[in-house]
């Protein structure tokens, strides 16, 4: 690939930026999380059925909502805007980690649950769908 060819990519350098920060951020507290939830949900303990199915519960409604929220979320950013609709859904990871971060007690992280819930439902899928719209509208 000649180097001019990647000069096609520069008005998207601030979207790949964001998107692998976003990501690498995601993946990172996967480890992480195991912990907190197994030491909130059963103190002393090395393993823990509630988290593994509250983790599974939460999949299942993520999955189910997810495909009714993909098309509403393509319009509203149809309507308003991809940059606006991106900022929008990344964003919505922050807070249930921000919940977490505050306290780490039982009933926080069941707020966790719920907030990662809907913040999954916001942002899982629909992200790259709306990055790859803005890229096709972005390049010439």
């Amino acid at each position: 690939m000649k180097f001019e060819n990647i000069r096609v990519l520069r008005p998207l350098i601030h979207l790949l930026v964001s998107l692998c920060v976003h990501w690498v951020a995601e993946e990172m507290t996967v480890s992480v999380l195991v912990d907190v939830t197994t030491g909130a949900l059963c103190p002393g303990e090395q393993t823990c059925p509630e988290a593994i199915y509250l983790t599974g519960i939460q999949q299942t409604v993520v999955g189910i909502f997810k495909m009714v929220m993909l098309p509403i979320l393509g319009q509203l950013a149809d309507e308003y805007g991809r940059k606006p609709m991106l900022l929008i859904t990344i964003s919505t990871t922050i807070f249930p980690f921000a919940l977490l971060a505050w306290s780490q007690t039982r009933g926080f992280v069941y707020a966790y649950y719920v907030l990662r819930t809907i913040s999954y439902i916001m942002s899982q899928g629909s992200i790259f769908l709306i990055a790859v719209s803005y890229a096709v509208w972005s390049c010439p």
